[in-house]
């Protein structure tokens, strides 16, 4: 062999050595390590946001069984008609605004001292009601409305009032008002032979 066809071979040689990679320690391993830390790094927000997506769609995202308690002298199904919280109302929206529920059924009803709003399970909301306890009855044009112990007298009247309230006659709203509390002190007995 000559020396130019030496050196070519030479030259050959070398450059199929170098075209091969350098036998790193692990390499393999690393890559692959790296593939799947990468491969999580996409996928785990790319799930999440596919599961948040599929919430929203379900029922589950949404007002289901809708109770009410606490009440006692008001119907539940007026606390619910005073909320407007209906099936199509989303649960987010609802925990987000929980104080405007609470001041659309006070406004609408004033026996209703507080109301707290509370979700368990994923769709089931309770409506926790305290009212303000009735006082007494005042009487106008021959009905009978509630006087409440806020000072308010109910609007909507009755002509037939319960005997364990009494009933104020001639009174105006806040002189009935200050009899309601003044005869609470008293025991009942001691009341109703008053009031007859």
């Amino acid at each position: 062999m000559t020396p130019w066809e030496a050196y070519q071979a030479k030259q050959k040689h070398e450059k199929k050595a170098a075209s091969r990679p350098l036998p790193l320690p692990h390499l393999s391993q690393t890559r692959a390590s790296r593939r799947r830390r990468n491969l999580a790094v996409i996928l785990t927000p790319l799930t999440v946001l596919l599961l948040v997506a599929i919430y929203f769609m379900t029922p589950l995202a949404r007002v289901g069984d809708l109770s009410v308690r606490g009440e006692s002298t008001l119907p539940a199904q007026s606390v619910i008609d005073a909320s407007k919280l209906g099936s199509s109302q989303m649960i987010i929206d609802l925990l987000m605004h929980r104080d405007r529920v609470a001041t659309r059924v006070k406004k609408t009803l004033p026996q209703v001292k507080t109301l707290s709003v509370s979700v368990k399970g994923f769709n089931q909301v309770t409506l926790q009601v305290h009212e303000y306890a009735p006082l007494g009855y005042v009487q106008k044009n021959g009905e009978y409305h509630v006087l409440l112990a806020s000072g308010v007298v109910l609007k909507s009247a009755t002509q037939t009032p319960k005997s364990t309230y009494p009933i104020f006659t001639g009174f105006t709203r806040k002189e009935a008002f200050e009899g309601a509390k003044t005869s609470q002190v008293f025991p009942k007995p001691c009341v109703k032979r008053f009031l007859k």
